[in-house]
């Protein structure tokens, strides 16, 4: 890739336009909840995280090395004021984009481990509450986290290989 996010216009099937910023490949982005939809987060193989103005196209901010790894999912919570991101090393974390900071690490334990490999985290997804993030691991599982406590308090072993996506519906069953 060349870490850009492309805006395209479907009907003309041309490129409106184009996000310059990152310096390695973009993995996944997300655009901001509810109606108004004026910002988008990308995430990268550098481990950094950038908010994006779509009308002006500027990078409003970043998150450097928010992680040491590839950045593989970023998901806006429900009302757009924060966000959480999943990366390579299994590692979820939680930032609040009006403070500027990170909020919370959950982190894999030992049993997320596959001998002294971590077992990535592929996605994330907030329940509609925001209460609740859902994480699917490489390993076929996926967490439910308590986002406000930092607990994990379920483990669904969902899989037998990657759970590539986690999604909740609109009634807010995952």
């Amino acid at each position: 890739g060349d870490g850009t996010c492309i805006l395209w216009d479907v009907e003309k099937t041309s490129q409106k336009t184009v996000y310059r910023g990152h310096e390695k490949d973009v993995l996944c982005l997300d655009v901001e909840p509810g109606p108004k939809k004026k910002t988008f987060l990308s995430a990268s193989v550098s481990g950094e995280v950038k908010l994006w103005d779509i009308r002006s196209g500027n990078c409003e901010r970043t998150f450097e090395k928010a992680h040491e790894c590839d950045v593989n999912s970023v998901v806006f919570f429900p009302n757009g004021s924060a966000f959480a991101t999943g990366a390579e090393d299994g590692v979820c974390k939680l930032f609040d984009i009006r403070a500027d900071r990170e909020l919370s690490t959950l982190a894999p334990d030992d049993s997320m481990k596959d001998a002294t490999t971590p077992i990535g985290c592929s996605s994330v997804a907030f329940s509609l509450s925001g209460n609740y993030l859902f994480a699917g691991h490489e390993n076929g599982e996926t967490h439910a986290w308590d986002g406000f406590r930092g607990e994990r308090i379920q483990t669904i072993k969902s899989h037998s290989l990657t759970v590539t996506s986690v999604g909740i519906s609109v009634d807010g069953f995952a």
